[in-house]
């Protein structure tokens, strides 16, 4: 469990190509605090993994070591907040998505997770799709982006939709994180 003196961490979720890394560079750059990468992408485009489908098992892994990053990232920080591009609510929408209900060891990880403050800044889906190797779902981001909607208030999680494009977007993540910082 997260120590009650721990900084928050201001979490950047939705679907697909709709600004989140370059919402957390940002935020990151922005306030002068840590921001924790998307694991994600960095383990699927792995050489040894060149060509090969994920399975669960690889999401439970890239779990975990999303989770372990974030851990770094608090025990580190001498700031007042954590930006994190990504957390296990995106892991858990893709994996229901693709495979069904997560595991137990996910679901504990998950819980976990939960434990640290936190708050979520669900990105809008408002922007152009960009391709990428790694993206799937380039015409239902609004049925994923309502999942996350769901997820958020089934947990009972601090959120706030991002929208807009460009300067407004950073506007209004930036003025979310503040709040949170003076709370």
């Amino acid at each position: 469990m997260a120590a009650h003196n721990d900084p928050p961490v201001a979490v950047l979720v939705g679907p697909e190509s709709c600004g989140k890394t370059a919402l957390a560079r940002y935020l990151s750059s922005t306030l002068g605090t840590a921001c924790v990468q998307e694991v994600a992408r960095h383990y699927l485009l792995e050489p040894s993994r060149a060509g090969q489908p994920y399975t669960a098992e690889d999401l439970l892994r890239i779990a975990q070591l999303q989770r372990a990053a974030e851990t770094e990232a608090l025990a580190q920080t001498t700031g007042r907040m954590v930006i994190a591009d990504t957390d296990l609510t995106v892991i858990k929408v893709w994996w229901q998505e693709k495979f069904g209900d997560p595991t137990d060891a996910f679901d504990a990880l998950y819980q976990a997770e939960r434990q640290q403050v936190r708050a979520y800044l669900l990105c809008y889906p408002d922007i152009a799709w960009q391709s990428d190797p790694l993206r799937e779902n380039p015409t239902d981001r609004l049925r994923l982006f309502r999942r996350y909607v769901e997820l958020l208030e089934a947990d009972d999680c601090r959120y706030r939709v991002i929208w807009g494009q460009g300067r407004h977007r950073e506007r209004l993540a930036l003025d979310y994180c503040k709040t949170l910082l003076h709370q």
